[in-house]
């Protein structure tokens, strides 16, 4: 006597997490070994929408279901780690995108960075510490520039000691300073920049310019002279 047992189609199958999915297996191989045991037993796979009565009551009971209400508890589908991760992320995100546009602070770093920018989080958290010196002090201004200095009573000219035209911030060394005009077309394609031109460059782009410059690595002995 053999016992045809019809499987349903295989949505149901893939929207079970994936440890579910072992475990339905798992019990399935071992209901069918049971029935081996003492009956002739053949698993035949049955195709979705071909006409099999048995899957096609199937189907229609899966129809009346779906168009129903639940009684279970919520979620009525599963939910991978996975969505669970991105969703979260992107709150993380969003969370921090209207506290920074809402926020009064860290005014020059407003001109470098807009907001949070998952990408770049990525790529800064890979980044060296003498790195991580150099750009985050340009960043928020928190560097060897003459206006930063000049706020800590280290220096009491707060004005670019190369051009001489507007005090030294971080938006004038990496925009504006003519005496970098050369260097800032060479890897910027711009001779000066705008502020609004500031957030869409690249940072590796930006270290490329500090270092290049050596402004950061000079003495201000050797600059003044």
């Amino acid at each position: 006597m053999a016992l045809r047992c019809f499987l349903m189609d295989r949505l149901v199958y893939f929207l079970l997490p994936f440890s579910q999915k072992g475990l339905l297996l798992h019990k399935a191989g071992t209901t069918l070994e049971k029935l081996a045991r003492h009956k002739e037993v053949t698993l035949v796979w049955v195709p979705g929408q071909s006409g099999v009565p048995g899957n096609e009551k199937a189907d229609e009971l899966a129809r009346l279901g779906s168009e129903g209400r639940c009684l279970g508890p919520e979620p009525y589908l599963g939910i991978t780690r996975q969505q669970v991760t991105a969703a979260l992320n992107d709150w993380v995100y969003s969370t921090l995108k209207e506290h920074w546009r809402l926020s009064r602070g860290c005014r020059l770093a407003r001109d470098f960075v807009t907001g949070p920018d998952p990408a770049r989080s990525i790529w800064i958290l890979g980044r060296s510490r003498e790195t991580l010196n150099q750009l985050v002090g340009i960043l928020t201004g928190h560097c060897k520039l003459r206006r930063h200095l000049s706020l800590l009573g280290i220096e009491e000219d707060p004005t670019c000691p190369r051009c001489g035209e507007d005090d030294e911030t971080s938006y004038h060394f990496v925009g504006q300073c003519e005496a970098f005009r050369r260097l800032r077309f060479a890897i910027f394609g711009s001779g000066t920049l705008s502020r609004e031109e500031l957030d869409p460059l690249g940072w590796s782009d930006v270290l490329t310019f500090i270092r290049r410059s050596g402004r950061l690595s000079e003495r201000e002995g050797r600059v003044n002279g």
